[in-house]
């Protein structure tokens, strides 16, 4: 996953059921719910590499979870270099 080294990527997932979601005005079937997903790099992508990472990432969960694309919303969070660890090692 994004071309790291294995055990360099992880994935979150939280589930959010249909009762704790609202769209402003919308009723949405199971299948029609959003799908939200975090990222965060030591050293996030730039410009293009960026938007290639976006568009794969976005069809590759669409795929898994049988959701339309346009209902993948993908965060990028701050740079995690230098303020997040995993064991007691921190990113750098």
């Amino acid at each position: 996953m994004f071309g790291s080294l294995p055990g360099h990527a992880r994935v979150r997932l939280r589930v959010l059921p249909a009762s704790q979601y609202a769209e402003n005005g919308a009723t949405l079937a199971p299948d029609e719910l959003p799908v939200f997903v975090s990222v965060m790099h030591a050293w996030p992508p730039e410009d293009k590499a960026l938007a290639g990472e976006v568009a794969a990432l976005t069809q590759a969960i669409a795929i898994c979870l049988a959701r339309a694309p346009d209902r993948v919303h993908v965060q990028y969070t701050p740079p995690g270099a230098g303020r997040q660890a995993f064991g007691s090692r921190l990113v750098t």
